[in-house]
């Protein structure tokens, strides 16, 4: 229990300083949302800045991110003026997003976001339920407004490039374990083999070829050339399938190429994004499946006259794993940030396609949103990934605990 807090804590800090980090690369690169070939006048430009708190100083911006604001107050002129964080005083006059600020009552007019009382609540309501703009911060789960699309809300993107992604992402890395796993037993097995080196070789192969190369690989040989073949032995030959479009050009579209639909629309994104990572659990395996078939605890059950089969999934199979569980979080990495090139080789929806529209619109909100998506999904499988090594290796438990 003290292991699990002590990396929580760990992860906790991370996360601020990436968040930081993130935060301040984004704002203090040249550029910024409004810049484009014809920028908006200076007074609506000093609108939009004090509208999305860019006026602020970067640490008050960095507060407002994280922790929202209640409100801000506006002056005779009808500018932005004076900043209440933790909440809005009763005798102040509240407006609403897009109100005049002329008003002869003598009080103050001050912009509403969010209560602090409110938590997640724009994360789970939709936008049609006529919410108003807030301005909660992410540690209530707000990711602001949209800074380019201004009428759409992060936290809608979130919603559903996350799925997506998910859709994908998961099959792939099952298929890399499921597979990478059998195959680098049975190459440590038969080592220095022919086994071994064909094991070895098919898993580099996806490793060695970059996703932007095997997308298209795949859907020559899969989409178009294996459909093309099914069609003509199951059509033409066969006869086996009666089809309103027998002519020779159709195709079964058995394994389509892309776009969202059904199950099969997302066979090539597993294969391409597994295929990049099968070789690395593939040698991780064999490297720990040969560290534990040369320790003494395995010769002895050798020697005692036990099955090649018992030895190897009893004795072999839970330290063999152990690099491949270590080697979880950088997988997960490399699959989120792979399927930035994956989403636009098979026109799919999800987080990789928002990343790469709001870097190239410079859209500080939506950037940060799926930036932020994908930093805490990283860290926290990292977490997952400490607490499964200290399970399956109590060593690093005990050693965790006595630091």
């Amino acid at each position: 229990m003290g292991f699990a807090f002590q990396r929580f804590l760990q992860m906790l800090l991370l996360v601020v300083i990436a968040l930081l980090a993130v935060f301040l690369t984004q704002r203090l690169a040249p550029g910024g949302p409004f810049d484009g070939e014809r920028p908006p006048p200076a007074r609506i430009l000093e609108n939009l800045r004090a509208y999305y708190d860019m006026d602020l100083s970067m640490p008050a911006q960095f507060n407002a991110y994280l922790f929202g604001m209640a409100g801000r107050e506006i002056n005779d002129q009808g500018k932005f003026d004076k900043v209440y964080w933790l909440s809005l005083p009763e005798d102040l006059q509240r407006v609403t997003v897009g109100s005049q600020a002329e008003d002869g009552s003598g009080e103050s007019l001050v912009q509403a976001w969010c209560p602090w009382d409110e938590w997640l609540t724009s994360f789970f309501v939709d936008r049609e339920d006529e919410r108003p703009f807030r301005k909660c911060g992410i540690v209530r789960g707000d990711f602001g407004l949209s800074m380019v699309r201004r009428s759409v809300y992060v936290n809608d993107y979130v919603r559903e490039g996350v799925p997506a992604t998910l859709r994908y992402a998961i099959p792939s890395l099952l298929f890399a374990l499921g597979l990478g796993i059998p195959m680098g037993l049975y190459a440590a097995y038969n080592k220095d083999k022919a086994a071994d080196v064909a094991m070895v070789s098919v898993g580099m192969f996806g490793t060695v070829v970059p996703n932007l190369v095997m997308a298209p690989l795949v859907v020559l040989l899969f989409a178009i050339g294996l459909d093309n073949l099914l069609h003509w032995l199951f059509v033409d030959t066969l006869e086996w399938i009666e089809l309103t479009r027998r002519q020779k050009r159709s195709g079964l579209n058995w394994i389509p190429s892309g776009r969202p639909g059904g199950i099969m629309h997302y066979v090539l994104p597993t294969i391409v994004l597994g295929t990049a990572i099968l070789g690395r659990i593939v040698r991780l395996t064999r490297a720990g499946a040969l560290e534990a078939l040369n320790s003494n605890y395995v010769r002895t059950a050798r020697a005692k006259g036990l099955p090649g089969r018992i030895i190897l999934f009893r004795h072999v199979f839970k330290p063999a794993i152990l690099p491949v569980v270590t080697y979880l979080g950088p997988v997960a990495a490399a699959i989120l940030t792979g399927s930035l090139i994956v989403e636009q080789a098979f026109a799919l929806p999800g987080l990789g396609r928002q990343f790469v529209t709001a870097a190239t619109d410079r859209d500080y909100s939506l950037l940060m949103g799926t930036t932020v998506i994908l930093l805490l999904a990283i860290i926290f499988l990292n977490f997952l990934v400490d607490l499964t090594y200290s399970w399956l290796d109590p060593r690093i438990r005990r050693s965790g605990s006595n630091s």
